[in-house]
């Protein structure tokens, strides 16, 4: 394993996945471009109801 930016990375697992909940879309969208361009995948929702619907996917942060 390896630390970057105060986050624990894997070869295995060299993208982490993160799950932004948020009803605004005028800060969700910047905020996932933002971790996107630090090697993040972003599964954005706008209600808790949908990311709870998507729950079963797996989650590093």
């Amino acid at each position: 394993m390896r630390k970057e930016n105060n986050l624990t990375s894997t070869t295995k697992h060299p993208y982490r996945r993160i799950m932004l909940v948020n009803e605004e879309l005028g800060l969700l969208i910047p905020v996932k471009l933002g971790l996107e361009g630090h090697s993040f995948i972003v599964d954005t929702f706008s209600t808790s109801l949908e990311a709870l619907a998507s729950s079963n996917l797996n989650y590093t942060i």
